[in-house]
């Protein structure tokens, strides 16, 4: 055996970018809404370190959950569970499913990685199970998007919109013996 990458690490990473990209809904009811230039908001700070916080810590996961893939093939389970994939790749003009694996390459040689904080009408991870049980849920659930971009080794550019929530789950526990459909 090669590596070995504990599980704990792997989920300690994914729910610490969760809980980040959710706080990250609340943080703009502390900031003042108004105030003058010179005056800082005492949130500034944290505000500074939200984008490289957020980047290094999605870099070192998706490396490390594509150095358990290559020892373990972890990732191949997911596929069955999300079969969309966890975002959408656009390359040349055509758009494709990324699969959790190819998610992790994109991060990883990504040249840009940010976060938008989106919301959709359906659930995040139980949409597709409510759907098979005829079940309705109808409120609005905090859906994070990643968003990155990047070059082909042969100078084309891409960009990858990526569900954060499938993602990390997918990339940090065992997401495959969940029943989600």
């Amino acid at each position: 055996m090669g590596h070995f990458i504990s599980e704990d690490r792997l989920k300690r990473l994914g729910h610490q970018l969760l809980c980040a990209l959710f706080a990250t809904y609340d943080f703009p009811d502390l900031y003042r809404e108004v105030f003058p230039h010179h005056d800082p908001d005492p949130m500034d700070d944290f505000r500074a370190l939200e984008d490289s916080e957020f980047s290094e810590r999605l870099v070192m996961l998706s490396a490390l959950a594509r150095a358990d893939d290559d020892e373990r093939q972890t990732l191949s389970s997911v596929e069955r569970v999300l079969p969309d994939g966890v975002g959408i790749l656009e390359e040349n003009g055509a758009t494709k499913p990324l699969t959790p694996r190819e998610a992790c390459n994109k991060i990883i040689h990504a040249k840009t990685i940010s976060y938008e904080l989106d919301w959709s009408d359906k659930h995040p991870i139980w949409n597709r199970f409510y759907e098979k049980q005829s079940i309705q849920v109808q409120r609005k659930f905090k859906n994070p998007r990643i968003k990155v971009t990047g070059t082909t080794q042969g100078g084309r550019e891409w960009k990858a919109d990526i569900n954060a929530i499938n993602f990390l789950l997918s990339v940090s526990i065992d997401y495959g013996k969940w029943n989600l459909a």
